[in-house]
């Protein structure tokens, strides 16, 4: 019996050292295998910058993961965390044509900072595209001279863009509804108004059009999920310098920063995925492992204006 138990308790010692150790070599290789993706977006994002040194917006909205897809030969798994048991999903690259004096197509999921930095009225000149959330848009009605600041509301999953084609400021041309449906799916709506001035399309991700004289859709979208949030101002990060591009983030775009400064609730958002740390890529390439609080960009010190304040112009 004696000898049983001594057997036991080897057992149970070694189980104790060797159990630990394996689960955290595991956790290791799934670090490299996420830091490994980061570093193959890394290689991508100066390719892109080098085709799109016009248009770079895309990378600082939702759809930045849609935009990179071709450089990947349309590998998604590129954006997936192996330690993501949820990833997020980014969007399709739709439009809105509107045509009157002259078209113009406006990318629809892409950064509108004035949804982040204040109300309606608070800009002189008025941006050609608001999103409200669906409490906001089933209150308005035709009233829409001073749309607030973009918030989720109660249904997150349920937003409004709403257009303005002509300049008047009505914001009462065309809406566009979209449901999130769940990972990877999202419906899309159109309804254009009897006093808009120009007519208006939804363009879709391979160039299919539909006229809206009254209403449309829903049209479905499936597109790849990522574990990943852009910086939202990547398009202001040119390749080559020592600022965040992308890192381990429960949201598609991290807002860190506005003009202003650091915005609140990064912290809520953080993804310390690794062992209590972050896998984070550079626009020079690199990749590093690092604890949240040194990134933290609510704190103004160093790290704010060295690691997440864009390139000035």
């Amino acid at each position: 019996m004696v000898e049983v138990l001594i057997v036991l308790v080897v057992l149970a010692t070694l189980a104790a050292i060797v159990v630990p150790s394996g689960l955290r070599a595991a956790a290791l290789a799934r670090r490299a295998e996420c830091a490994a993706n980061l570093r193959g977006i890394g290689q991508a994002y100066p390719m892109f910058v080098s085709d799109h040194r016009e248009d770079r917006a895309a990378l600082s909205g939702e759809a930045w993961a849609e935009a990179l897809l071709p450089y990947f030969q349309d590998r998604t798994t590129q954006y997936i965390c192996p330690e993501d048991v949820e990833p997020d999903w980014t969007w399709p690259s739709v439009a809105m044509r509107t045509n009157w004096l002259g078209g113009r197509d406006e990318r629809v999921f892409e950064i509108y900072p004035y949804w982040l930095d204040g109300d309606h009225n608070d800009f002189a000149e008025k941006p050609q595209i608001w999103k409200v959330n669906d409490d906001v848009y089933q209150a308005m009605g035709s009233s829409r001279q001073n749309m607030p600041k973009y918030t989720p509301g109660s249904n997150p999953k349920e937003y409004w863009f709403i257009f303005e084609d002509i300049g008047d400021n009505d914001f009462y041309d065309f809406d566009l509804y979209v449901k999130e449906i769940s990972p990877g799916v999202v419906e899309i709506s159109g309804k254009h108004w009897a006093n808009a001035h120009a007519t208006h399309h939804i363009v879709g991700p391979e160039g299919e059009t539909y006229h809206v004289t009254d209403e449309v859709g829903p049209l479905t979208y499936a597109v790849p999920p990522t574990s990943y949030g852009i910086n939202s101002k990547a398009y202001r990060v040119p390749p080559g310098v020592r600022k965040i591009l992308l890192l381990d983030y429960e949201a598609k775009v991290c807002y860190a920063l506005d003009d202003a400064g650091p915005l609140p609730g990064w912290q809520a958002l953080k993804a310390p995925r690794h062992l209590g740390k972050a896998n984070v890529l550079f626009a020079d390439g690199a990749v590093e492992y690092m604890f949240p609080v040194d990134i933290n960009p609510e704190v103004v010190n160093s790290n704010t204006e060295a690691l997440w304040a864009p390139v000035r112009p």
